[in-house]
Order: structure tokens, then sequence, then C-alpha cells
């Protein structure tokens, strides 16, 4: 069974590169995306076409510039995890 950890890293690999058929394959239909902030784009989007509608949004308003280099996200009961998709193994804080 992959690990959780690896469908992440996984997923914003897939997102970096553009490549948005293993995106989609990665992301449930029913899943809900937070986008932090006070922007324009902040706010919370249910559902995998919200979502890609939203990234669209995001790749539109940078040309095309828009990219995701670091990522951090907090494990249930283990602590926060960084990847950056330009290292092979993102580091564990605690």
């Amino acid at each position: 069974m992959e690990r959780k950890t690896e469908k992440v890293r996984r997923f914003y690999t897939a997102l970096a590169q553009g490549d948005f058929e293993t995106v989609g394959a990665l992301l449930c239909n029913d899943l809900i995306w937070h986008q932090p902030g006070e922007g324009a784009l902040s706010g919370v989007y249910n559902g995998k076409q919200n979502v890609f509608a939203h990234l669209g949004r995001m790749a539109q308003l940078s040309n095309g510039t828009f990219a995701i280099d670091q990522v951090d996200y907090v494990i249930h009961g283990v602590g926060k995890r960084t990847f950056d998709r330009n290292e092979r193994r993102g580091s564990l804080s605690l």
C-alpha cells in the first residue's frame, strides 16, 4: 500500500510538471481544497472540478508562471512535513 506522503509527493510533482492526468487520478471527486490567505483566490474549493478550475485561474493570472516549489502540510499526530520539488527527500519537523 502506498504511503500517504508518497501520494502527496506524486501529486505536487505532477502538478509542477503540468501532468494533469496524474493530478486528476490522485484526487478524489469530493475533495476539499483550502487555499489560505485573504486574496481573491483564497477560500475553500469543493470537488475535483472546482479545484481544477481554481488551479487553472492561478495559472492564468500568473501568465503561466504558477509553480509550487515547496509544500508544507501537517500529518495527523506526527508533525509538519515539508517537500521541496527540487529535492529527492523531504524534511520532517515536529
